[in-house]
């Protein structure tokens, strides 16, 4: 598994406040009113609890895992490597594409 750096450094100490599913995707809001989406194959995505604080992600292939510091993780499977995750500041400005 291989740490996703430039993912990490934007949002490692973000705080996971609320989260959303469908049969395609995860969206996930911070504290800071940022959102990302992540276009996924899971039928039915993990629960994700409220009040986390992202540590680290990481990425192989199609696996996706964000690691939280009280050593949450969740582990989404992506639609599209490389294509899937979308990560939006508070304004709507893209802050990654992957």
């Amino acid at each position: 598994m291989a740490l996703n750096h430039k993912l990490t450094d934007i949002i490692k100490g973000r705080v996971i406040i609320a989260s959303e599913a469908d049969l395609s995707s995860v969206r996930l809001t911070f504290k800071d009113d940022s959102t990302m989406k992540v276009k996924t194959i899971d039928p039915l995505p993990p629960r994700i609890p409220e009040g986390v604080q992202v540590r680290e992600v990481s990425e192989y292939g199609t696996e996706f895992i964000i690691g939280c510091e009280d050593d949450t993780v969740v582990d989404l499977t992506l639609a599209e490597p490389g294509n899937s995750i979308c990560l939006r500041d508070k304004t709507g400005e893209v802050e990654y594409l992957g």
